[in-house]
């Protein structure tokens, strides 16, 4: 950055051609640095990264080299009124961020080797390919002390050192020859175009690297059909919210069959298991279920079904199972389930409402949100399904929502993961007293509505 910034600022340089064209290059490549679309773009057009910076590198390298290939031309004057605005930047930015890295005490040195330089360019017998060299050889060392810094904070830090090792690519957290053996019994025990719902933990390429038909990706590049049919269609909640992942059914019986998943294994301590899925085999920590309520890949039917016409997730499930959905086309669907809020008692817990939208959640275990079911729904209802609509608000930070002890880890509102969907469906059973209760954490305001 030092360099970068004292060779743009030279604008004499300017009149040779590959200095020009590097400079602009450069510029260009700075400005997009700003730019989240610029992110977007080479990242799929998924969440902003800064996966192109090669680009700014190899620019500015080739900047960088042009500005030492003709660095004895430039006047000490020039030189020292281009360094101020270099140095104010990198001290600037360390106390912003107030962050020290090493190679902030080698800059003053290369300045000063530098400026040694053209001071002594004008002596007699000068050795200036000497000179060159030495002031050549300071940028290098600061180079390479920025790209230790950079490797150590950014890729080889505790957490990927922690986890970049043979030895943890063969425990259960990732691969082991258990869990190869189970996966491979489960594939030669079901059709080929039947799933298995399998992660280890919450690894979701875990069907492309065990090589099975999953039912999970962590990715940058979706097919927009598959997020509208997570994200809008059927709301299938995401236990770890990304927009660059896809995940399992969020418990829900009914999406399992849809999606052809024959068998689901879990570890030991793992729930969320959708009904009808009954248990086949223990192996150690892992448990595999196969589901009793299995639909054919192919079906032939003369129901269809208005997509305009179905208001609810759980509409459009059921109406998946018992036909087909069209734009435009087809007939309402007729079964449509009721909205049983109305039905039920809901009572702040530990928390206060702030007017009808907006909650206070206090600094006590278990506060949220509890509704009571009636005894005679509870009787007649297998599963209920909670919709509400949840955003963060102040102090803003990742949040758990905690449904009867599913939990649901939400981004915070400022995260380029964040998926900005609020709307959130969650399957779930009454506990023994009849109670589902939605438990929100940290404490802090929610924007909080039960549909």
């Amino acid at each position: 950055l030092f360099i970068t910034v004292q060779a743009l600022l030279t604008f004499k340089l300017y009149r040779y051609f590959y200095f020009r064209l590097f400079a602009i290059l450069s510029i260009l490549a700075i400005i997009s640095s700003f730019l989240p679309y610029v992110d977007h773009i080479f990242n799929g057009f998924s969440a902003p990264q800064k996966r192109w910076h090669y680009l700014l590198a190899f620019s500015t390298s080739g900047l960088i080299a042009l500005y030492v290939h003709y660095f004895l031309s430039l006047t000490k004057r020039t030189y020292i009124l281009t360094s101020i605005p270099s140095m104010l930047i990198i001290i600037v930015s360390a106390i912003l961020y107030k962050t020290f890295v090493i190679w902030l005490l080698w800059v003053p040195i290369v300045f000063i080797v530098g400026l040694v330089v053209l001071v002594l360019k004008h002596t007699q017998n000068r050795p200036n390919h000497l000179f060159t060299s030495c002031y050549s050889i300071s940028i290098a060392v600061l180079m390479l002390l920025v790209s230790t810094v950079f490797t150590k904070n950014q890729i080889f830090h505790e957490d990927h050192e922690s986890r970049a090792n043979q030895d943890y690519i063969h425990k259960s957290l990732y691969n082991t020859p258990l869990q190869n053996e189970l996966v491979n019994d489960m594939k030669q025990s079901k059709n080929t175009d039947e799933r298995i719902d399998w992660r280890v933990n919450e690894q979701d390429n875990t069907p492309m690297y065990q090589n099975f038909k999953g039912l999970s990706l962590y990715s940058s590049i979706f097919d927009q059909e598959l997020i509208n049919l997570y994200y809008d269609h059927l709301m299938i909640n995401l236990k770890e919210e990304s927009v660059s992942r896809y995940q399992s059914t969020g418990g829900r019986a009914n999406i399992a069959s849809l999606l052809s998943v024959r068998y689901q294994m879990l570890k030991a301590y793992q729930d969320n298991l959708p009904d009808y899925f009954k248990l086949v085999r223990k192996s150690g920590q892992y448990r595999i279920y196969e589901n009793e309520q299995m639909l054919p890949a192919v079906r032939v039917t003369n129901q269809y079904y208005d997509a305009r016409e179905l208001h609810t997730p759980i509409d459009r499930e059921h109406a998946m199972i018992d036909g087909v959905i069209l734009n435009h086309e087809g007939h309402p669907y007729q079964k449509t389930v009721k909205n049983l809020l109305k039905d039920t008692q809901v009572k702040a817990v530990n928390a206060n409402w702030n007017g009808h939208q907006s909650i206070h959640i206090k600094k006590f275990t278990n506060s949220g949100i509890t509704l009571h079911i009636p005894k005679p729904l509870q009787k007649k209802y297998d599963d209920f399904y909670v919709t509400l609509f949840v955003k963060r608000g102040a102090p803003d930070s990742n949040s758990t929502i905690t449904v009867n002890g599913y939990q649901n880890h939400r981004l915070f509102n400022d995260s380029k993961y964040k998926t900005g969907q609020h709307h959130l469906l969650y399957r779930t059973k009454p506990n023994q007293n009849g109670d589902i209760h939605i438990n929100l954490s940290p404490s802090g305001t929610y924007q909080f509505e039960l549909k």
